[in-house]
């Protein structure tokens, strides 16, 4: 996990506008988040391998950016209106707006630059993570109980093939939207036990909640108490007005979740020669009163 942020900033500026961001972080930032001029004056005061792979380095400086990154340091622009000018673009994230970031984002950016997963929520009973190429070996012991592809699509028949999807999801869907389907976990035993999350499908418009659960953790109430907290951080956190599923009409599981989830029949769909029912649950709003109303009367009142 991250250890430090070190930010290197010679503008006066900037270095209060970091003390600002500290201030606001609390007691957490007076130890893990330090402020250097320049990254000469970082390496007087530390040893360069007491931060490498525990440290997120934030930095205004294109100078600074070239060799953090030629020493194989994480490493994210800071751009500012008095760095307008300069070339920052060999950073692969960059920062603004700094007096309202907070530890979490700066986290998230380590963890991206680091190859490591997100976790995104926990639930009473489960962790949900970003998934891993290591999970790969778990999910072909899930999907070999021959239930689990009744109604979706099994695995790759090669592990490895398997393998270079997840590593290209990792890449181009997680770096690109900041989620997707993700890996459900049970705390206790940190046993992987399926995959649930949010992502789109070609042709729709508007976001899908997928999900899988193992044979032996089905039946429990897992699945539900996971979707229910993916749904609620799609509403809270994404901002998506609506969400899908689409569900095979003999799936009667999966059929009544959606139901218990709050989701509502809509219509019929195919893709790719498969027929679906698709549900689909509004975001909840509420009145002056309190009372629950659809989007399009909030917009009418």
């Amino acid at each position: 996990m991250l250890k430090e942020v070190i930010f290197l900033t010679s503008g006066k500026e900037q270095q209060k506008a970091v003390d600002r961001m500290k201030a606001n972080m609390g007691d957490r930032s007076k130890e893990c988040v330090k402020i250097y001029s320049s990254l000469i004056d970082m390496r007087k005061k530390l040893r360069r391998n007491k931060v490498k792979d525990k440290a997120l380095f934030v930095t205004d400086s294109p100078s600074d950016l070239y060799h953090l990154k030629q020493e194989g340091m994480y490493v994210a622009a800071w751009l500012h209106r008095q760095n307008g000018q300069e070339d920052l673009s060999g950073a692969a994230y960059a920062v603004m707006d700094i007096e309202e970031i907070d530890w979490e984002a700066l986290e998230r950016i380590y963890l991206r630059l680091a190859g490591k997963p997100w976790t995104v929520m926990e639930t009473g009973r489960c962790m949900v993570r970003e998934m891993t190429v290591e999970d790969v070996e778990a999910f072909y012991r899930i999907y070999a109980e021959p239930s689990i592809t009744y109604y979706m699509e099994d695995l790759f028949p090669d592990p490895e093939d398997e393998r270079e999807y997840v590593k290209n999801y990792i890449r181009e869907i997680y770096g690109f939207y900041g989620y997707g389907m993700w890996t459900i976990l049970d705390r206790e035993s940190n046993q992987i036990i399926g995959r649930a999350g949010l992502s789109w499908r070609e042709g729709f418009d508007v976001p899908e909640l997928g999900f899988l659960t193992a044979v032996s953790h089905q039946r429990k109430g897992y699945a539900y108490e996971v979707c229910k907290a993916i749904v609620e951080y799609g509403e809270n956190e994404l901002g998506f007005q609506e969400i899908q599923a689409l569900v095979r009409k003999e799936n009667e599981a999966s059929v009544c979740l959606c139901r218990k989830l709050g989701f509502r029949w809509e219509s019929e769909a195919v893709d790719r020669g498969i027929g679906y029912e698709r549900f689909v649950k509004k975001r909840k709003y509420m009145d002056g009163e309190g009372k629950e109303v659809l989007p399009w009367q909030d917009i009418l009142r």
